[in-house]
């Protein structure tokens, strides 16, 4: 009797621990997603294993054997079509030692760039590539490889000039490639965006890169990062901006919640 019990009690322990570790699992995936499709599978296959815990320790071989099957194949189901948002997902993980800082003067001359685009009301997509390389998530494009400055930048979006359309990606300081067409964000917005701010947004969705959208109606500035956006920036925030989203300045104060008011319906 004795030794029942404390096989029981043992199971009941490995069981808890199994739960508080797929609990702070779900915790952290939680907190690096808000696709709600994501949300709903990870609650699914919470209460799945649940169930299948529950039947073990109740001695249900039939409902631990079909709830063991459902979930292998359920599995390989859920990774085929939730394979961008668990790409993303994945991104969304902060790795410091892989993460790089934008140099300032890039962002001095970015900023400049963007001061004279926005009077002007020249449309643009300037995308600052970081850790994650974005050229396979690209169509088209050419590569220019060239030193990076405003007056380039002015230059690339003018709306005489052929390389007007599409964005410009840039790559360790210097204007990698031009005209790069941007896979698009499928997410709702509070705001409504068109095709320009889409593609800006969705490049962060894939990636760490970060993007500057100007809007060719309003003139307006705006800044994506991880798939949310932040518009009317005024040209001399966009630097100090850029160094919050990717934490080169969290430890001289606590990060703001930039995106607090823009929420995702």
């Amino acid at each position: 009797m004795l030794s029942d019990l404390k096989e029981l009690s043992i199971l009941i322990l490995k069981l808890s621990v199994d739960i508080a570790f797929l609990s702070f699992l779900i915790y952290r995936v939680l907190s690096f997603s808000y696709d709600p499709r994501i949300i709903g599978a990870i609650i699914f296959f919470s209460a799945l294993f649940i169930l299948n815990s529950t039947a073990k320790l109740l001695g249900l071989f039939a409902t631990s054997w079909i709830t063991e099957k459902f979930a292998e194949y359920s599995i390989l189901i859920l990774i085929v079509l939730f394979q961008p948002e668990l790409r993303r997902t994945i991104l969304g993980i902060r790795l410091k030692i892989f993460e790089k800082n934008i140099d300032e003067r890039v962002l001095e001359e970015i900023g400049r760039a963007c001061e004279y685009l926005s009077k002007r009301r020249e449309g643009c997509i300037i995308v600052i590539e970081r850790s994650v390389d974005i050229t396979p998530l690209v169509q088209g494009g050419k590569v220019l490889d060239s030193e990076l400055s405003a007056e380039l930048l002015v230059s690339i979006f003018n709306k005489g000039s052929p390389t007007h359309d599409g964005a410009v990606i840039i790559r360790k300081g210097k204007i990698y490639m031009i005209k790069a067409i941007l896979p698009l964000s499928n997410k709702d917005f509070d705001i409504p965006f068109g095709t320009r701010h889409k593609a800006g947004i969705g490049i962060t969705e894939e990636s760490d890169a970060i993007s500057i959208i100007i809007s060719e109606e309003t003139g307006r500035i705006s800044v994506a990062y991880r798939g949310n956006i932040l518009p009317n920036i005024p040209p001399s925030k966009i630097k100090d901006i850029v160094q919050e989203f990717i934490g080169a300045k969290q430890k001289e104060k606590s990060k703001p919640n930039l995106f607090g008011f823009l929420k995702k319906s």
